[in-house]
């Protein structure tokens, strides 16, 4: 805890001055192929997604388009185009799905991803006051989509309550689980510099990893993941 409290006391002023060299490229209105961008809906340590739809009224579709900011980085770019090509791979109900990708005028890669209206696990489960057995429906459909991507030796390695999102349907409810931005194959992660998610869901290995204790690549698998949802249950 001291260390994360240095570490978050060092970041600040790093972060502002990021944020300020960091500004999205493109703003609502602008285009990106046929997507016209609506509204800014969330933004992060890689990126900024936007809700979009279709601009050459071929057809109507609400899209989320996730799309790098501030200056090409080549690393941060590949990340992206890795996030890609596992999404591509995945196709389950309770996996927000791949439309369409591309790069910018600038050659930032973008992502144009299924959007999902929905709330967060833990405040949809507080505002429906959501009972037991609905509870268990939602982390079984939770653990299926899990169960998919590591099916494929996709590690997610940043399961929280904010990236299952449940949304209405006509048949009452569902789950949808987004947000691949630091998944990687099971025994390849990425640099542990660029492993950039919530640290009270990592598991011990992850987290010795992410903190440089000797911990070997080949090490980190699908058990991070059911980790994370061990703690993700026992709090929602």
């Amino acid at each position: 805890e001291a260390q994360t409290s240095a570490l978050e006391r060092a970041r600040t002023p790093l972060d502002g001055l990021l944020s300020r060299l960091s500004a999205p490229e493109l703003d609502p209105g602008d285009t990106l192929g046929p997507w016209r961008l609506t509204e800014k809906i969330a933004s992060g340590g890689m990126g900024v997604v936007y809700a979009a739809e279709r601009a050459d009224d071929l057809y109507a579709r609400k899209v989320a388009v996730k799309l790098l900011r501030g200056l090409p980085d080549p690393r941060t770019a590949e990340r992206l185009a890795e996030e890609r090509r596992i999404l591509a791979g995945l196709q389950h109900p309770n996996i927000a799905r791949l439309y369409d990708g591309g790069t910018t005028a600038a050659g930032l890669p973008y992502l144009v991803m299924e959007f999902v209206d929905g709330r967060p696990l833990d405040a949809w489960c507080r505002e429906h006051a959501a009972g037991l057995r609905q509870r268990l429906d939602l982390f079984v459909r939770i653990c299926r989509a899990v169960q998919a991507a590591h099916a494929r030796l996709v590690v997610h390695s940043d399961l929280k309550p904010d990236n299952v999102l449940i949304k209405r349907t006509e048949l009452g409810y569902t789950s949808k689980l987004i947000d691949f931005d630091n998944s990687y194959v099971a025994g390849d992660p990425p640099p542990a510099a660029e492993i950039v998610g919530t640290i009270n869901y990592y598991s011990p290995e992850l987290l010795s990893y992410v903190q440089e204790d000797g911990i070997a690549a080949a090490e980190l698998g699908t058990a991070s993941d059911v980790f994370a949802l061990g703690l993700i249950y026992s709090e929602f």
